[in-house]
Protein backbone atom coordinates (compact mmCIF):
# COMPACT_ATOMS: atom_id res chain seq x y z
CA UNK A 1 0.00 0.00 0.00
CA UNK A 2 1.99 3.17 -1.14
CA UNK A 3 2.11 6.51 1.86
CA UNK A 4 0.47 9.14 1.49
CA UNK A 5 2.46 12.15 0.52
CA UNK A 6 2.13 14.35 3.72
CA UNK A 7 4.02 16.99 2.36
CA UNK A 8 1.23 18.53 -0.17
CA UNK A 9 -0.28 20.18 2.48
CA UNK A 10 2.65 22.29 4.42
CA UNK A 11 3.90 25.22 3.71
CA UNK A 12 7.69 25.39 2.35
CA UNK A 13 10.52 26.81 5.49
CA UNK A 14 10.27 30.87 5.86
CA UNK A 15 13.35 32.19 3.88
CA UNK A 16 15.75 34.18 4.85
CA UNK A 17 16.76 38.11 3.63
CA UNK A 18 19.64 36.66 1.81
CA UNK A 19 17.79 33.88 -0.13
CA UNK A 20 15.13 36.39 -0.69
CA UNK A 21 17.65 38.67 -2.12
CA UNK A 22 19.08 36.22 -4.54
CA UNK A 23 15.54 35.53 -5.69
CA UNK A 24 14.55 38.75 -6.33
CA UNK A 25 18.20 39.94 -8.05
CA UNK A 26 18.27 43.04 -5.42
CA UNK A 27 20.47 43.63 -2.23
CA UNK A 28 19.73 42.62 1.49
CA UNK A 29 20.08 46.07 2.09
CA UNK A 30 17.28 47.23 -0.36
CA UNK A 31 14.53 45.11 1.40
CA UNK A 32 15.56 46.41 4.73
CA UNK A 33 15.04 49.61 3.34
CA UNK A 34 11.75 48.94 2.18
CA UNK A 35 11.02 47.11 5.17
CA UNK A 36 12.06 50.13 7.03
CA UNK A 37 10.43 52.97 4.39
CA UNK A 38 7.09 51.39 3.54
CA UNK A 39 6.61 48.48 5.61
CA UNK A 40 7.32 45.65 3.08
CA UNK A 41 8.97 42.91 5.33
CA UNK A 42 7.56 39.95 7.49
CA UNK A 43 5.98 40.83 11.23
CA UNK A 44 8.45 39.82 13.79
CA UNK A 45 9.55 40.49 17.00
CA UNK A 46 11.84 42.56 18.58
CA UNK A 47 15.28 40.92 18.26
CA UNK A 48 13.67 38.21 16.06
CA UNK A 49 15.55 36.95 12.19
CA UNK A 50 13.21 38.23 9.10
CA UNK A 51 11.76 35.09 7.87
CA UNK A 52 9.67 35.58 4.97
CA UNK A 53 6.67 33.00 3.65
CA UNK A 54 5.42 32.64 0.26
CA UNK A 55 2.20 35.55 0.69
CA UNK A 56 5.92 38.50 2.04
CA UNK A 57 7.98 36.99 -1.27
CA UNK A 58 5.09 37.38 -3.92
CA UNK A 59 4.68 41.12 -2.32
CA UNK A 60 8.23 41.66 -2.87
CA UNK A 61 8.21 40.04 -6.16
CA UNK A 62 5.64 42.79 -7.15
CA UNK A 63 7.74 45.61 -5.90
CA UNK A 64 10.66 44.82 -8.29
CA UNK A 65 8.54 44.09 -10.59
CA UNK A 66 7.07 47.85 -10.30
CA UNK A 67 10.31 49.37 -9.72
CA UNK A 68 11.98 47.96 -12.63
CA UNK A 69 9.53 48.98 -14.59
CA UNK A 70 9.89 52.49 -14.04
CA UNK A 71 7.02 53.54 -10.66
CA UNK A 72 8.96 55.43 -7.39
CA UNK A 73 9.39 52.70 -5.23
CA UNK A 74 6.93 54.84 -2.77
CA UNK A 75 4.40 54.49 -5.38
CA UNK A 76 5.07 50.77 -5.71
CA UNK A 77 4.99 50.29 -2.23
CA UNK A 78 1.38 52.37 -2.26
CA UNK A 79 -0.18 50.28 -4.84
CA UNK A 80 0.83 46.77 -3.24
CA UNK A 81 -0.50 47.73 0.24
CA UNK A 82 -3.97 49.30 -1.49
CA UNK A 83 -4.09 45.90 -3.84
CA UNK A 84 -4.23 44.05 -0.56
CA UNK A 85 -6.49 45.53 0.48
CA UNK A 86 -8.62 45.56 -2.22
CA UNK A 87 -7.97 42.10 -3.95
CA UNK A 88 -10.70 39.64 -4.17
CA UNK A 89 -10.25 36.16 -5.56
CA UNK A 90 -12.58 37.06 -8.51
CA UNK A 91 -10.03 39.99 -9.00
CA UNK A 92 -6.82 37.96 -8.15
CA UNK A 93 -8.66 35.68 -11.37
CA UNK A 94 -8.50 38.47 -14.17
CA UNK A 95 -7.66 36.59 -17.41
CA UNK A 96 -7.71 37.70 -21.37
CA UNK A 97 -10.80 35.93 -21.43
CA UNK A 98 -12.58 37.68 -18.96
CA UNK A 99 -11.33 40.86 -20.07
CA UNK A 100 -12.75 40.60 -23.50
CA UNK A 101 -16.10 39.47 -22.24
CA UNK A 102 -16.36 42.45 -20.07
CA UNK A 103 -15.27 44.19 -22.79
CA UNK A 104 -18.13 42.89 -24.73
CA UNK A 105 -20.57 42.91 -22.13
CA UNK A 106 -19.94 46.72 -22.28
CA UNK A 107 -19.06 46.90 -18.78
CA UNK A 108 -16.61 49.33 -18.79
CA UNK A 109 -16.92 50.10 -15.43
CA UNK A 110 -15.71 46.63 -14.54
CA UNK A 111 -13.30 46.67 -17.38
CA UNK A 112 -11.65 49.86 -16.01
CA UNK A 113 -11.48 48.28 -12.30
CA UNK A 114 -9.68 45.08 -13.76
CA UNK A 115 -6.98 46.63 -15.26
CA UNK A 116 -6.50 48.95 -12.47
CA UNK A 117 -6.07 45.54 -10.17
CA UNK A 118 -3.49 44.48 -13.21
CA UNK A 119 -1.55 47.44 -13.87
CA UNK A 120 -1.01 48.02 -9.54
CA UNK A 121 -0.28 44.35 -8.93
CA UNK A 122 1.53 43.67 -12.56
CA UNK A 123 2.73 47.22 -13.58
CA UNK A 124 2.16 48.61 -16.72
CA UNK A 125 3.82 46.86 -19.29
CA UNK A 126 3.39 43.33 -17.96
CA UNK A 127 0.00 44.05 -17.53
CA UNK A 128 0.17 45.45 -21.71
CA UNK A 129 2.04 42.23 -23.35
CA UNK A 130 0.54 39.93 -21.02
CA UNK A 131 -3.50 41.35 -21.20
CA UNK A 132 -4.07 43.84 -23.00
CA UNK A 133 -2.64 43.10 -25.89
CA UNK A 134 -3.95 39.81 -26.39
CA UNK A 135 -7.20 41.29 -25.49
CA UNK A 136 -7.02 43.81 -28.35
CA UNK A 137 -5.34 40.70 -30.63
CA UNK A 138 -8.71 39.25 -29.92
CA UNK A 139 -11.17 41.55 -30.85
CA UNK A 140 -9.84 41.87 -33.86
CA UNK A 141 -9.53 38.39 -34.97
CA UNK A 142 -12.36 36.41 -33.38
CA UNK A 143 -11.49 33.00 -31.70
CA UNK A 144 -12.30 31.00 -34.64
CA UNK A 145 -9.43 32.62 -36.24
CA UNK A 146 -11.82 34.22 -39.09
CA UNK A 147 -10.70 37.31 -40.42
CA UNK A 148 -13.35 40.02 -39.53
CA UNK A 149 -15.38 41.59 -42.48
Amino acid sequence: MPRPDLSAHMNPAPLTIATVAQRLGVSASTIRTWERRYGLGPKREPGKRRRYNEIELKRLEQMVRLVRSGVFPSDAAQAIKSSDEVLTDSEAAITVESILDTARRGDFNSLQRNLDVLISRDGLLHTWHEYIGPAMRGTYYPPKGDKPG
